[in-house]
């Protein structure tokens, strides 16, 4: 992986202390209100994701007690990245949607997939047949 800085941690509750430029924190703010992060996971402190720029970025870091650390980047930026930046706002978004709706249940684990994304792989491939979407 290329980009980020895996020397420092920083708290997911605070944005600031992610220590970007004012540009870059922008940028990262509209791929995330774009929902570009298209997937992400986390299991057992690690966490990954895949963002949609100009092609598909990987971001990987770890968390622990909500402080992120090793925060890399598979595109060029030697700093940190607007993608890196839309993954944090989404990775905060889901912690703390989960925390309020599935705490119970949360064992360190989660994975979530964009539904376009989803639905995009799962009739991807597909010649005939139809989709359910039951709520």
């Amino acid at each position: 992986m290329v980009g980020g800085d895996d020397s420092t941690s920083f708290s997911l509750d605070d944005p600031l202390s992610l220590l970007v430029d004012v540009k870059t924190f922008e940028r990262g703010c509209h791929y995330y209100n774009d929902d570009r992060v298209k997937y992400i996971c986390m299991d057992s402190g690690h966490g990954y994701a895949i963002i949609r720029g100009s092609e598909y970025y990987e971001v990987e870091f770890e968390l622990v007690d909500r402080m992120v650390s090793n925060l890399v980047c598979t595109c060029m930026c030697t700093d940190t990245c607007k993608h890196e930046v839309a993954v944090l706002l989404q990775l905060k978004e889901t912690l703390d949607h989960i925390v309020e709706h599935y705490d119970i249940w949360y064992k360190g684990y989660f994975a979530a997939i964009d539904h376009s994304t989803l639905l995009c792989y799962a009739v991807g491939t597909k010649k005939s047949g139809r989709v359910v979407l039951e709520v």
